[in-house]
Formats: C-alpha cells, sequence, structure tokens
C-alpha cells in the first residue's frame, strides 16, 4: 500500500516571490536613477549630433602653410656670425641700468622753543632723532626779502639741539620764521608767523 505525506510548506515572503518569478532580486532606486539619467544623456548626445554634426566632427581640412622665400641655415657660425654676436652681447652690456633711488632720509620735526627781537634769535630743537652734525636753518621771510642762518646742531639728552641762530640786521614787520634741518640720516621742516618789533 502506497502510503502519501504531506509536508507542511514555510511561507514565502514577497521579495522570495519576486526572485522565484524572475530570477534576481528587486534592483535598488539609486541604481535606476543613474541609469536613467545616463540614458538621457546619451539620447541628448545623440540629438545634438544629429542636429548639427558639423560642430562635432574634427576639422580634418588640411591647414595650408605658406611658404617663405628664406631658408634657415644650420651650418656652424662662420666668424663674421661670431663678430656679430660679440659685439651684440657688448652692447647689451653698456646699456645704461636704471640708477637706484637715493636713500630716503628719515622725516623728523624742528621745534621753536623760543626767540627774541633784539637782536632777531630763534632757539630750536629737533624732535625725532638724536645726533649731531646736521645743519639747523633760520630763514625770515616777508614776501620782499629772505634772510638766513645756519649753525651746526648737537646731539642733547632726548633730542638734536639747534644752536641759537641769530640775524642781526631785520626791519620791523611780519615775518615768516622757516626752521630746517637736514644730516645724512634725516631731514625736516618747520615755520611759523612772527611780528618782529624793534
Amino acid at each position: 500500500m502506497v502510503q502519501f505525506s504531506i509536508k507542511k510548506s514555510t511561507p514565502v515572503t514577497s521579495s522570495q516571490k519576486n526572485t522565484k518569478r524572475f530570477g534576481f532580486t528587486k534592483i535598488p532606486k539609486w541604481l535606476l536613477a543613474l541609469l536613467f539619467v545616463g540614458v538621457v544623456v546619451l539620447a541628448y548626445g545623440a540629438f545634438r549630433y544629429v542636429d548639427k554634426p558639423d560642430q562635432l566632427t574634427e576639422d580634418t581640412t588640411p591647414i595650408s602653410q605658406t611658404s617663405t622665400n628664406q631658408d634657415i641655415d644650420f651650418s656652424p657660425a662662420t666668424e663674421e656670425d661670431k663678430a656679430d654676436i660679440d659685439s651684440r652681447k657688448a652692447d647689451l652690456g653698456n646699456t645704461t641700468q636704471p640708477t637706484t633711488p637715493p636713500n630716503t632720509l628719515k622725516t623728523v620735526t624742528p621745534v621753536i622753543v623760543g626767540s627774541s627781537n633784539s637782536p632777531v634769535s630763534v632757539r630750536s630743537y629737533v624732535s625725532g632723532v638724536i645726533e649731531s652734525g646736521g645743519i639747523c636753518t633760520l630763514t625770515l621771510t616777508n614776501g620782499i626779502s629772505a634772510l638766513t642762518t645756519e649753525g651746526e646742531a648737537s646731539a642733547g639728552p632726548q633730542t638734536t639741539d639747534c644752536p641759537e641762530l641769530s640775524i642781526a640786521t631785520v626791519s620791523p614787520g611780519t615775518w615768516k620764521a622757516t626752521i630746517s634741518y637736514k644730516s645724512t640720516t634725516s631731514q625736516g621742516t618747520s615755520s611759523q608767523d612772527w611780528e618782529i618789533t624793534l
């Protein structure tokens, strides 16, 4: 006698159904999106090629070269050529190079600290530098005449001191007093109006 036995089947999930039905698993969405973009790009390229093929294909028209009458001489240089080259080198060596600008002097400020009318004299110092050997110059101008005197400065404890600068003959009136200072390292000028009464 033949006996039949019925086996209990296990439940089948939806993913297993798809695998069994089509023979592969479900394709991820990102891969489908990538394939779609690729197809769109290929379709656009094909459309552009069909629409304007002359812009996408390489121009194979040969480039015409114009011939010149000058021939290049590849033979070694002659003595005349060498002399010409040497003279050109000498000319290049003799060209005047631009001169470098002189060293810029430090800007300082002369300061008038006192004055007197009889005789006309000015006491001053220079701030911003301490040195000896510079020249202090007093210039008086009134629009008609200019009077000048100068003296050598000396180094003080905190400034450069100008000697007392005097001018013997000055007519009364409004004068412009200008103190200027100049040395090998510094220079500066300051001025003020001065009413001279004798």
